[in-house]
Parts: structure tokens; sequence; C-alpha cells
């Protein structure tokens, strides 16, 4: 969880003294700003004496860190199935700064080396070396996307769309089919997450491609004042799921349907892996209320998991793919080969036809010769 910390002595929250003891229930949770804190006190005596101050803040300070953690988890999540299902080919990134825009990166498509079929491609890690940069890229017009994959562990959210301000990055993507540049669109969806004590959050799982700091989750009148520029509409949580579904359903591009039928089996995939994960180690819910060391395990375990059987599927989907497109050309290449093989027979049958009606004539010619001798 990035939140800094709030510097400052060790002092009693109740009598003001030198205290090392803390309130282990909200012990690193942050405050209403994101700012990292924990209640001291010097005795039991005194934290027994401070509670009814304290507990309405103690609750709210633990609902504050499992959003926090959910908000990181879910963003670690969505960039685990995200990079194991990359199809993005580039052949090279261009950082520069342009005048009335900033920090510009330049991103050139390369040709994809699969067939008329979309293969999964390994991450270009090699391009994007620092994992800030990875995030960045992987975040690249995904916004829509992450919510709609990410309902199984934040449903019943109010979704809300934006025009975003203040970015600190721009990407233009060059396609190696067309002479034009894409600028990438400053319409950003995120949800808004409301607390139980009634305070609002945003939860921006791809702020990263605006050149975004982490964490994903920050109060929602910071979010507002700082990064949005108009608010357009807010809606509920379900709905971005439901129109990628129509989009995708009215498309009449046969290769785009079959990379989405693709991508929704890669997806049935990784949620049916969290579950299994849920039954034998932990529910996520649970998870969440944890104490900060025994948290950072439990997700540190999750993500490997997922992401281990996530490029294991990733390996097994290319190889059943490759297997189908070669038994797809060799099927065409025997079509081809029998399709061959009828129209050289059936312009054989007509040179012989056409040879043994010339044998005909010739002899009928000769017949009638002999004839007149």
């Amino acid at each position: 969880m990035d939140c800094p910390a709030i510097p400052g002595a060790r002092k009693c929250s109740k009598c003001l003294e030198i205290a090392d003891m803390s309130c282990s229930a909200c012990k690193d949770s942050p405050d209403r700003a994101g700012n990292l804190l924990t209640l001291y006190y010097c005795n039991p005596a005194c934290q027994k004496a401070h509670w009814s101050a304290h507990k309405p803040e103690c609750k709210a300070s633990q609902s504050r860190r499992a959003l926090y953690r959910a908000g990181y988890l879910v963003q670690a999540l969505h960039f685990t199935l995200r990079r194991n299902t990359w199809s993005w080919s580039i052949s090279k990134l261009e950082r520069d700064r342009v005048v009335g825009i900033g920090e510009t990166w330049r991103i050139f498509d390369a040709e994809h080396p699969g067939n008329e079929v979309s293969y999964f491609l390994p991450f270009p890690e090699d391009l994007f070396p620092k994992v800030q940069d990875q995030e960045v890229v992987l975040s690249h017009s995904d916004c829509r996307n992450a919510i709609a994959d990410m309902e199984v562990l934040t449903n019943d959210l109010p979704k809300v769309s934006t025009s975003v301000n203040n970015t600190p990055l721009t990407i233009l993507r060059h396609r190696i089919c067309s002479p034009k540049v894409c600028f990438f669109t400053r319409r950003h969806e995120v949800l808004q997450v409301t607390l139980k004590n009634r305070e609002v959050y945003a939860l921006d799982m791809t702020g990263a491609q605006y050149g975004w700091p982490l964490p994903a989750t920050m109060p929602w009148g910071t979010f507002i004042k700082e990064r949005v520029e108009i608010l357009k509409e807010i809606r509920k949580f379900g709905q971005t799921a439901q129109d990628l579904q129509v989009e995708r359903a009215a498309t009449d591009n046969q290769e785009l349907r079959y990379h989405y039928k693709s991508m929704d089996e890669m997806k049935q995939r990784f949620n049916m892996h969290l579950k299994q994960w849920q039954k034998n180690v932990s529910l996520l819910k649970d998870m969440l209320k944890l104490p900060e060391e025994d948290f950072q395990c439990k997700q540190a375990s999750l993500l490997q998991f997922m992401d281990e059987k996530m490029a294991a599927l990733r390996l097994e989907f290319n190889e059943a793919m490759a297997a189908a497109t070669a038994a797809e050309i060799a099927k065409s290449q025997a079509s081809k080969f029998v399709t061959n093989f009828l129209i050289r027979t059936e312009r054989l049958r007509v040179l012989l036809t056409s040879l043994s009606a010339n044998l005909v004539a010739k002899a009928k010619e000769a017949a009638s010769l002999l004839a007149l001798l």
C-alpha cells in the first residue's frame, strides 16, 4: 500500500506522554488524505480510556486500509492478466518532450508474427525495463477493459466517465497500417467507491497511462481537483462490460471476433484460477483484514500463483493455436492439391476427347479415300 507516512514523535494519543504501544486494529492505516497514520499509547489504561473517542476513526481507518489494499491488488491482478494476454507487437519506443504536450512516448507498431489469428505475445520487457514504464504501457487505452475484467473483485461499485486533465505523459501510437499518428484519447473511466462513513474515493486502475503515480486509490475530491477536466457521467457498475459485449458482437472483422473469443476464454480461466486460490488459501475479503506483514505475504503468493498459471496458459493457448493454424494450412494445401488435380484431370479429358474426335475424323477421311480406289 503506497501511502506516505506522517513523521513525528510517538506520543500517547490520550496523555501525550512518550508511547511505544499502538492500536493494532488500525496500525499503518491511511487517514482521509491517504497518509499512513498510527495511534500510540503509553499503556493499556490510556488506550482503553481513549477508545470511545478513537472507535469511529479506528473503524474508518480499517475500511480505508482495506480499500487501498484492494485498489493495489485489483490493479496488480489486471496487470497480470494484461501481461499474459499481450498482443501488441511493438518495434520501437522513442521518448521526447513536445512543446505544449510535455513528455511524449512515440510507440511504433511492428508486423504481428501471427498469420490470420492473433497470438498472445511475450511482453516487451526489453523496451520497458522499469516497472513504472511497464505499468504505463500495460494501462494504455485499457481503462474500460480493466473495469469490465475486474467485475468479480469490484462488484456493485458505480463507474465514472471523465475527461482527464493535467497529464504528465502523452502516448502517440504509430500504426503500421496507417500513415496517421493515433493520439490517445483523454476520455477515461474509473470506479467511484463510497465507504460506510460516507467518504468517497476514486479507484483508477489505469491512471499510469497518463504518467500519474500510484496508488490506484485516492480521495475523490483530490482526484477531481488534480486530474479531471470534465466529469461526464456516473453509471451503475456493470454497464461497461455490457457495452463492450455489444460493440464486440457488432464487429464484422473476423480476426477481431476470434481475438475477443480468445480473450474471453483466457479471462474465464483467470477467474477460475483466482477462485481456486481463494478456496485453497484465503478469501480476498478476509485477506484485506490481515496484519500488514501477513497481507503482504498472501498478496505476493497470490500474484505469483496467478502469473505462473496465466503464463502456462498463454503457452498452452499459443501451442494449440499454432497446431490449429498448421492444420488449417495443411487442409488448405490438401484442398489446393485436390483442386489442381481435378483441373488437370479435366484438361486431360478435354484433350483426349479432342484427340479422339480428330482420330475418328481422320479414320473416316481415310475410309473415303480407300473407297475411291
